[in-house]
């Protein structure tokens, strides 16, 4: 059985005007949602995270760490096959923690996501209904 973990959705910023750690392999530029989720009860045993995607065309996750260092979690994962057509803009998503290949759940106390949607078409783009869960 699985329980989902409480979270606070701490902010949610245009990554176009961020300077974050001068990391190059962070996803830049106008079309880019940064969005920075703390843990209320960290570290916890996180089996997946799951959410409904609204029209971002591609992920990444950084887990923050004790001491506020961050590190990667997955890269670059698309969410839409091509970001100017709506067919799978609004899919769910499971990711596993076999998916997550850089996770430290034992030491994550929140998560950063970086949204992207390069089409213009869009103007709105998030994912909804976010949830972390971990073995009850």
């Amino acid at each position: 059985m699985l329980t989902e973990i409480a979270v606070r959705v701490a902010k949610v910023d245009d990554a176009s005007c961020l300077n974050d750690d001068n990391d190059e392999t962070k996803p830049t530029g106008p079309r880019v949602k940064r969005v920075q989720v703390t843990l209320l009860s960290p570290p916890v045993r996180l089996t997946h995270i799951s959410f409904q995607n609204y029209y971002t065309a591609s992920l990444r996750i950084d887990q923050v760490l004790f001491g506020g260092k961050t590190t990667c979690v997955v890269a670059n994962l698309p969410l839409m096959a091509k970001a100017h057509y709506e067919d799978d803009a609004q899919n769910w998503h499971v990711l596993k923690h076999d998916h997550l290949p850089g996770l430290d759940a034992a030491r994550a106390t929140g998560f950063v996501f970086y949204l992207t949607q390069p089409s213009p078409l869009w103007d709105k783009w998030e994912l909804q209904q976010l949830r972390r869960r971990r073995p009850s």
